[in-house]
């Protein structure tokens, strides 16, 4: 066994004659790859690069580095940054993330689809300097710039969808939003509750019930239901 198997208990993947404990295993890959490669009838097939670039992809993810301070074995930076973004602009991560949720829930033995999901979300601060900040006023630690994190997830604690928006969006909109994203690649078509955080309004979560996004009234999260 090699020292990186000891330290991390993964399989050592060495396609580039280093390996990160960010990298896919091989079993990963063989996951991920049939999702990635798929391609549109406008779309371009992928190069032979594609598993590092999704390395390099994860590697920021888990580090935080900037785009720029990739190391040289994953090759061009520039390389790495555009494939994000053009799967970010196309859909494919929030795609990914729902069939892979299909593919999980089938595995366990359940239907592909949550007749029931959780959102909540989460108030990430920002800098107030070098990049797009928002402002919410008010709140348990007044004025706060940064973003909000929704997530949505089902009965497993699997994530179903998530999405970003601005702090200052009301808890009503932030939820709306991430239920959008799951309906929109149909994880939402046996939905019939969702439980929401107490922040969102009685008469938001009345809509929601009836908006066709799910069969039932939307509950909350906590003790009461905010007025």
């Amino acid at each position: 066994m090699s020292l990186f198997e000891l330290k991390f208990g993964r399989p050592h993947v060495d396609h580039r004659g280093v390996a990160y404990s960010s990298d896919m295993t091989d079993d990963e890959w063989e996951l991920l790859e049939p999702y990635l490669r798929h391609v549109g009838k406008r779309g371009r097939r992928h190069g032979d690069d594609l598993r590092m670039v999704v390395d390099a992809i994860f590697y920021v993810s888990k580090t935080g580095c900037q785009w720029r301070m990739l190391p040289a074995e994953f090759g061009p930076w520039t390389r790495v940054w555009s494939q994000f973004r053009r799967w970010t602009a196309n859909g494919t991560w929030s795609w990914l993330l729902a069939e892979l949720h299909r593919h999980r829930r089938v595995e366990a033995g359940r239907v592909e689809n949550p007749s029931m999901l959780v959102v909540d979300s989460h108030m990430a601060r920002g800098a107030s300097s070098g990049g797009v900040t928002f402002h919410d006023r008010g709140g348990k630690f007044g004025s706060v710039k940064g973003a909000k994190r929704v997530v949505a997830v089902d009965v497993t604690g699997l994530p179903v969808a998530a999405t970003v928006v601005p702090a200052s969006t009301h808890d009503n909109e932030a939820t709306a939003a991430v239920l959008n994203e799951a309906g929109w690649w149909g994880t939402t078509e046996r939905l019939e509750l969702v439980l929401v955080d107490r922040g969102v309004t009685q008469r938001a979560a009345q809509r929601l019930g009836g908006s066709g996004r799910c069969r039932g009234a939307a509950g909350w999260l906590g003790r009461a239901p905010a007025r």
